[in-house]
């Protein structure tokens, strides 16, 4: 009868197999949550209304935080880089010189103007946030637009795998060849502490995994170079800076005008930053420095079963219960067998219209004081750059149930476990044989692989 590897290894082969991955298709990598990420109906309604309806607003920006997080390429499962992707991306489009480029001619270089344009496309697209004006986010569209509505959950496809169809993975099987077998013998079940001091043993790991997170594996350019980030807020600011002044009429109201909608803006984005291309690299900030996690993880109880973390925004959320989950106690599977496995499940596909990947991948351009494939070599099984990977859909899942022959020692783990395999169980019930988690999360991510990023060395 199936016991829990087999378990593992076939949800993943089916999930596979749904999805179309396969060794034809290099280009696209699926990662399994490990555990999965749970959202609750307040992460897509306005923290005045919690209790009230759905908020579209809201829900796009929770999604477009969810679609920003940048994996880095583990194929057994989505490892947060701790970076995002539209820092990624604005540091590519602000520091692309074009090959035979020069700064004296940089500004009539036609690549260089394609470039350009999708800077000022891209600080277009920028959106104030729902919940705070001074925060922005760039904003990703989802289809289906309501696949956090569990409403809609009633219409989508089952996933319902018997004991019979749970056997042990093929040597040939995506799962093995993702290395699931490696990740599974490191332990299925994740533990909440039992006390005070393991949990307390637990942040300090975390803490030190915080600062580990936060130095960027940058190569070091040869040189005094200088290294910024956020480039395009300079450059923004240096182009409405060198807009001229327009005089008031007579007796007139002042006119409310976006000057960055004027082409004088666009012609002066576009020289502010030809004024920084052969001076100094930029670099993207890890988000691990923003967010003040070591804080936030003093505050949670981790004996506890609910980390009550639910009004942290998505995105802080992420990150907070993500350390958590890498730092508890793990055990191997124990002796149940006999699983069966059902849950709905939808994939939601992502939009950036801001994201202009045809651009990235044309070949001739290179970034001052910065190697040739340092964000991306392009490859789909080994690339320890920065943006290996452009995550393009993810699964969500609702009404999950595991039903098994739970042996003794597992029982006992149901009760303190926070997550099996891939799903989070935090919020499960245990009725008779059958484990029950009604709520939604995300149980796997795709994403296409980048190309070599810049495709050039410096000259």
């Amino acid at each position: 009868m199936s016991n829990t590897v087999d378990f593992i290894g076939a949800v993943y082969d089916e999930l596979a197999r749904l999805l179309n991955i396969s060794d034809a298709n290099p280009s696209t990598v699926m990662q399994m949550a490990w555990p999965g990420f749970s959202l609750s109906a307040q992460d897509f309604k306005p923290a005045n209304n919690p209790n009230g309806p759905y908020d579209p607003q809201v829900a796009k920006e929770t999604f477009s935080h969810i679609a920003n997080i940048a994996p880095s390429l583990a194929n057994a499962y989505f490892q947060n880089s701790g970076l995002e992707v539209d820092d990624l991306y604005e540091i590519l489009l602000t520091g692309a010189i074009p090959g035979g480029a020069t700064p004296d001619n940089i500004g009539t270089n036609p690549m260089y103007k394609m470039f350009s344009d999708s800077q000022y496309e891209f600080l277009q697209a920028r959106t104030g946030s729902a919940s705070d004006p001074n925060s922005f986010y760039y904003p990703c569209l989802a289809t289906p637009s309501n696949w956090y509505d569990e409403a809609a959950a009633q219409f989508w496809p089952t996933l319902n795998m018997q004991s019979g169809a749970i056997k042990p993975a093929a040597q040939t099987s995506q799962f093995v060849k993702a290395g699931g077998p490696t990740l599974v013998n490191k332990g299925v079940w994740k533990l909440r502490p039992a006390d005070v001091t393991k949990a307390n043993l637990i942040k300090a790991n975390a803490n030190q995994l915080i600062v580990k997170r936060a130095q960027l594996a940058l190569a070091k350019p040869i040189g005094p170079i200088p290294v910024v980030t956020k480039p395009l807020n300079l450059h923004a600011a240096t182009a409405i800076k060198a807009m001229p002044a327009i005089a008031p009429l007579a007796g007139a109201k002042p006119a409310v005008m976006d000057v960055t909608k004027s082409p004088v803006f666009v012609a002066n984005l576009a020289k502010a930053n030809a004024q920084t291309l052969f001076k100094q690299k930029s670099a993207p900030a890890s988000s691990y420095n923003r967010y003040n996690l070591a804080k936030q993880l003093q505050a949670v109880d981790l004996t506890q079963k609910d980390l009550n973390v639910g009004r942290i925004d998505v995105a802080n959320r992420y990150h907070l219960v993500n350390l958590v989950n890498e730092e508890l106690q793990t055990k191997p599977a124990g002796a149940s067998d006999n699983f069966s496995i059902s849950f709905r499940y939808c994939r939601v596909n992502i939009d950036r219209s801001w994201f202009k990947l045809a651009l990235l991948k044309t070949k001739n351009w290179y970034m001052y004081g910065t190697k040739a494939g340092e964000y991306s070599n392009g490859s789909g099984t080994d690339n320890p750059g920065m943006f290996p990977l452009l995550p393009t859909s993810f699964i969500v899942i609702r009404d999950l149930k595991i039903t098994a022959n739970w042996s003794k020692e597992d029982r006992q783990n149901l009760g303190q476990a926070t997550a099996l395999g891939y799903f989070d169980i935090r919020d499960s019930t245990l009725n008779k044989d059958t484990l029950e988690v009604k709520g939604l999360q995300i149980l796997c991510w795709l994403s296409t692989v980048m190309p070599q990023l810049p495709p050039m060395a410096p000259p």
